[in-house]
Formats: structure tokens, sequence, C-alpha cells
């Protein structure tokens, strides 16, 4: 019934902060049928593949949620922790290879695109990049598309900072203070 679509998306928020992400999942189900490329539901369905343990989905479903909602910062700020906490990698082996040292090759050139996209920037990175290197593209891209956006200022600032880049990241702080 597309009248409790929104009393669904509450619920599933709820479930989401009481970090019950299966049985968010069943909900959501449901929500991405009507939806499938609403860029809210791919970073909730990013979540509960996130609390369930299952990283690499989160990663891509997160990478996927950007391409849908390029200004969606969270999406950004949650596949970028997940490559540099988790080590994952937002393409399955079979669309981008990475070894047992965790680094990644390219192996289907088709995932490349032909615009500038996250996915693109992602699979254009040389060889040898890590999961960290994708973390980077990450969350530059986030700021090359929200350039107006403090909000996105200061996730990349805080990055930057987590990071031990103290200088670029109270750089990113105070243009964002300079925007708001």
């Amino acid at each position: 019934d597309p009248d409790r679509h929104s009393v669904r998306r509450q619920f599933v928020d709820v479930l989401l902060k009481l970090r019950r992400g299966a049985d968010a999942l069943q909900s959501l189900e449901i929500l991405q049928a009507a939806s499938p490329q609403d860029a809210e539901l791919l970073f909730m369905s990013g979540r509960c593949q996130e609390d369930l343990g299952q990283f690499t989905k989160a990663a891509s479903v997160y990478l996927t949620s950007v391409e849908q909602d390029t200004h969606r910062i969270e999406s950004y700020s949650r596949l970028a922790h997940l490559l540099r906490a988790r080590f994952v990698l937002p393409f399955d082996a079979a669309e981008k290879g990475k070894g047992a040292d965790g680094k990644v090759a390219v192996t289907d050139a088709s995932l490349a695109g032909t615009e500038d996209s996250l996915r693109t920037r992602l699979v254009n990175l040389p060889n040898d990049a890590t999961a960290r290197d994708q973390a980077d593209v990450v969350m530059e891209a986030m700021v090359d598309w929200n350039q107006e956006s403090p909000e996105a200022l200061v996730v990349r600032g805080r990055y930057r900072r987590d990071r031990g880049q103290l200088t670029d990241g109270s750089a990113d702080v105070a243009h964002a203070l300079d925007l708001a």
C-alpha cells in the first residue's frame, strides 16, 4: 500500500537505530520494489548490510546510492569509512580484482563508464591502488560534487584530521565556516 510507505520508512529508521538490520531489510525490500533507485533507501540498505557484517555489499550499495544522488553526503562518508576501516572494496571480485595483499587491479574495463562518476574514478585508479586510496578518491569526489556544501567540507575535514592531515583538515573546516 503506497500510503504506508512513509510509515514504513520511519519504521526502518527506528530499526536501524536499534541496530536491527535484518528486520529493517524486510521492510526495505518492500520500499525498494516501489522505488529501486531511491538514494535514501539505498543508503538505509547499506546500513543494514553493515549491521549484518556484509561490508563489501554495504560498500557496493553506498556506491550505488552516491550514483543516484551525488548530494547524499552520508553515503560518501559511510563508503569511505568502510574502505579505510574494513579494507573492503565496492566491487566484487568479478568486477575488480583484489589480491591477498589488499591491492586492486582493474579486470573489467567496461566498469569505467563514459562520464565522470565515482565508479569511473575508482576504476581508473592505478592497479596498485589500495582500499585506502579509494577512500581518498571518495572524499575528493564528495567535495568536487558538493563544493558549496559546508557539510561535505566538514566531513572531509574530519576525514583528513583522522589521517593526520591537520592543516588540510583545518582548511576544510575553515572553508565550511565561510560558506555557512
